[in-house]
């Protein structure tokens, strides 16, 4: 289907026809015929078995006009002479077909033509008057609400006063008469709101569908869509109008929708739910599913083993089409099939990975367009924890594997509890009866969803594998009770803040916390990672700080370690406290004893690193925060710390207080420390080189790399390099290789992009610390952000969050201007960018445009940004 394409001349609708094929030999596209209309048309065009219609197209610019009454007039008419059964014309159903969901704006009428005497011949067809007079209630209502603008509470109020007439509490308890009365009182309620009756033909009753479907797209809320969608080009939307296939009633009839694949796997089969025909008097019944063989519930196969095959031939027909998985809406009105309306299926990420290389596979796609349809943060769901296979677990029950991974958390109830808990720092599962959109917020602070009610196409199911978030749903052995704030499952009952697990690969809900193992890469995403990377022109590194990590980091394909922050390290076990004896060191000598008791430590984590990385680079940021930070804070530990060095708590408190800054983040902090404590930086260089020459003699290959950060001066990178070279002269002839590890810059100041120029006269590489590059171009607080930020975005003063999504305008040119002074003067200089932006895809898409040469981002986000760097 075509993607939008505005219309620059006003273009008026018309009448095109869907008849075993587009009768009229046009492809009609998303801009032309909206969604819907598309689709039938596509469908129609394959030689599918869609209901007879038309398509009255979408009229574009603002002076466009209408559809040709007389047209329209003509297709009904033909539709209404062409699809006649028994001599009876068929009913109809009018659909608006928008380019963009616009569901609650504009609604379907089903019915068109449902009259009493239309009704009464429904009926006898049916051999059931009274589901005959519940679908005309239908209609009249859906007409009401669509075109005469009539809020659903007139509607229920005569509902309940047609009940409490007959003496009855549920809708189905209605007869076929009582049916009759309350249609009655619907027409009387529509005449009563607009002044006029129900028009009395077909093609009047499509005219004011099209009318008020032109009005609501002209309307505030529709004008906001249309603002949001960028389809204001549209002057009214299309619509379908085709013959209503009667699949709810009768025991020869079926409604359901069919994906070509599983939602969850991603595996080329028929999945999907179905709902049994019913005689009028009968409530709704539950969805059943489409296959599988001696199920608790009649599946569908066994139902209607032809109509089961006839839909198992679909999948490579539609996916060979569209390029992607389907899911179908079907009817089957006396045990014939009729599409219904298909688009692109929800898949999970795992999923979506697999349908998507098996396309290629299947000459469908070019690994070009498959790369260019895969949304690269969806691929962090595959990179997550899975249930270690030998741990001990207790199955409390089952429900639908409707989106993989496993996580553990504590039970909330609401979404409220569940972003409170995350802003806690609290992983937490929200469980629910069902969810709604109503419930998105609390399903992003999630770890996962666990509901009691819903299919694999639930409002939960789909939202979670959107997200990647793990979801159990329909799980029945579930009872929750709210107000006392406690859940049952499988008949164990539990309170909210007890810990579950849920594994959504296999839709089972587990007692308590059980142990995890890292995932596995599987043969799919490994395919799609190497087509990325023989397409993508930048380097993709880890941000690394830990063995662990760097491990984790080479896994996912990671090309060296972009960033390891040594500061992290100091923060373990005994080291705090040698550190803390540095900084507080009353003499040089004292400071240089715990310098040198530090220098061990240092050098075993940088060996570690450089063991996993062997033959990659590894870069090691020098220690960049204030010194205050690594200082106790409680009284208990700042006497402990002055027992320790034999000093009073009083004179280590005072000194606490002096290095407290008002302004950390632009304080004494990065390089500036080198400059009035060099000796820190000398032992870190120390360690680095201490690591690099144990590994060069077991006869590995280590690639350090050593960064400055927050340089903002040439002078300053110019003195630090001199003391890092003068560091290597201690080691006699094997100095001459350790002066060849690159030294770099981290351009992380405005001044700095303004001079890299002259700072990469005195650099083997830069690397942009786009974290603080944007704190200090837009003045924001990192840690304060949150307090106003949000209102910027409500106003649209901003449109994403800059510490989220590369602010191209401000500091992209920055960057821009940074990379095209340092190149101007070392044109071979290596360029590269650490921040978070670094893992964000549309960051990661703009930036390799050449402006660097690698990005480095935390480990799991590597495959991501391998995949947006090789998109365009």
């Amino acid at each position: 289907m075509s993607a939008h394409s505005p219309t620059q001349a006003p273009t008026a609708a018309r009448v095109v026809e869907l008849r075993g094929g587009d009768a009229q030999g046009e492809s009609l596209g998303v801009d032309l015929a909206g969604h819907p209309g598309a689709e039938l048309s596509a469908l129609s065009g394959l030689g599918l078995p869609v209901p007879r219609g038309f398509v009255v197209t979408a009229a574009h610019g603002s002076g466009s006009g209408g559809v040709d009454g007389a047209a329209l007039d003509e297709a009904v008419s033909a539709l209404l002479r062409d699809a006649s059964t028994d001599g009876a014309p068929p009913l109809l159903v009018f659909r608006p077909s928008p380019p963009v969901a616009a569901r609650g704006l504009l609604e379907p009428i089903l019915g068109i033509g449902l009259d009493e005497a239309a009704a009464t011949a429904l009926g006898a067809r049916l051999g059931d008057r009274r589901a005959a007079a519940e679908l005309r209630c239908r209609f009249t209502q859906m007409f009401g609400s669509a075109v005469g603008g009539i809020d659903p509470y007139y509607f229920e109020e005569e509902l309940y006063a047609e009940k409490s007439a007959a003496g009855v509490r549920h809708d189905h308890q209605l007869n076929a008469e009582q049916l009759d009365s309350l249609a009655a009182r619907y027409e009387r309620l529509y005449l009563e709101h607009t002044g006029h009756p129900i028009p009395a033909t077909p093609v009047a009753q499509i005219e004011a569908a099209l009318r008020a479907t032109a009005r609501a797209w002209r309307g505030p809320e529709g004008l906001a869509l249309r603002a949001a969608s960028g389809t204001e080009h549209i002057g009214a939307p299309a619509a379908v109008v085709h013959v209503w296939i009667q699949s709810e009633f009768g025991a020869d009839s079926v409604s359901g929708t069919m994906s070509t694949r599983d939602p969850v796997t991603g595996a080329p089969q028929r999945c999907g739910e179905f709902v049994r025909g019913r005689r009028g008097g009968e409530p709704p019944t539950t969805p059943q599913p489409i296959s599988g063989i001696g199920l608790a519930e009649t599946s569908l196969q066994e139902l209607m083993p032809g109509v089961w095959q006839q839909l198992g031939a679909l999948g490579g027909v539609l996916e060979g089409h569209f390029g992607a998985a389907q899911e179908v809406q079907f009817g089957v009105e006396r045990g014939a099939l009729w599409l219904l309306g298909c688009r692109e299926a929800t898949l999970s990420p795992a999923g979506t990975v697999r349908a998507t290389v098996e396309l290629v596979d299947a000459g469908v796609l070019t690994a070009e367009q498959a790369l260019a349809r895969i949304r690269p943060r969806s691929l962090d769901a595959l990179l997550h924890p899975s249930l270690d296979p030998s741990a001990p677990r207790t199955l409390l029950a089952k429900g639908l594997a409707a989106s993989p991974g496993a996580v553990t958390g504590a039970i909330v109830l609401t979404a409220a509890d569940a972003e409170a808990a995350h802003e806690a720092g609290r992983s937490v599962i929200l469980v629910r009866h069902e969810t709604t959109p109503d419930d998105i917020r609390g399903m992003i602070a999630a770890r996962g969803v666990l509901t009691a009610r819903g299919g694999i196409t639930s409002h939960a199911a789909v939202v979670a594998r959107q997200m990647g978030k793990t979801c159990v749903a329909g799980c029945g052995d579930l009872e929750i009770d709210l107000r006392g704030q406690t859940v049952t499952i499988g008949g164990v009952r539990l309170a909210a803040g007890d810990a579950i697990t849920l594994d959504g690969s296999t839709g089972s809900v587990l007692l308590g916390q059980i142990a995890t193992v890292e995932a596995s890469m599987s043969p799919a995403l490994d395919t799609l990672l190497r087509w990325a990377d023989e397409r993508r022109t930048v380097g993709v590194c880890a941000n690394a700080d830990t063995v662990e990590d760097a491990e984790r980091g080479r896994r996912f394909g990671a090309e060296g370690i972009g960033l390891a922050r040594t500061e992290h390290m100091f923060f373990d076990g005994d080291r705090i406290h040698v550190m803390r004896e540095m900084i507080v060191a009353d003499s040089p000598a004292a400071r240089a004893a715990a310098l040198e008791r530090l220098r061990p430590f240092q050098r075993r984590d940088f060996e570690g690193i450089f063991r996993v990385m062997d033959g990659l680079p590894v870069t090691i940021r020098l220690l960049d925060p204030p010194l205050h930070e690594f200082l106790p804070e409680r009284r208990e530990d700042i006497e402990a710390l002055g027992r320790s060095m034999g000093r009073p708590p009083a004179a280590i408190r005072g000194l606490v207080a002096r290095l407290h800054e008002k302004n950390p983040m632009l304080g004494h902090r990065g390089c500036r420390l080198a400059i009035s404590h060099p000796e820190i930086y000398e032992m870190q260089t120390r360690a680095i080189f201490d690591a690099a020459l144990s590994l060069w003699a077991e006869g590995l290959d280590p690639r350090p790399q050593i960064l400055v950060p927050l340089v903002s001066m040439a002078e300053e990178l110019v003195a630090i390099r001199a003391r890092i070279e003068a560091v290597a002269g201690e080691y006699g002839e094997r100095g001459e290789r350790l002066r060849a590890i690159p030294v770099g810059a981290m351009i992380e100041l405005p001044r700095a992009c303004a001079t890299a120029d002259a700072i990469a006269a005195h650099a083997d590489f830069l690397s942009f610390g786009t974290n603080d590059l944007t704190q200090t171009v837009f003045g924001f607080s990192r840690d304060d952000v949150a307090t106003f930020l949000p209102a910027y975005i409500e106003r649209g003063l901003v449109k994403d969050d800059p510490f989220v999504v590369l602010d191209v305008d401000g500091v992209g040119g920055l960057i821009e201007l940074a990379c095209r002074l340092a190149r101007k003067q070392k044109p071979e200089i290596t360029i590269g960018i650490c921040g978070e932006h670094a893992g964000e895809p549309r960051s990661v898409r703009w930036l390799q445009r050449g402006l660097v040469d690698y990005v480095s981002c935390s480990p799991y986000r590597v495959p991501i940004a391998r995949v947006a760097a090789a998109q365009r």
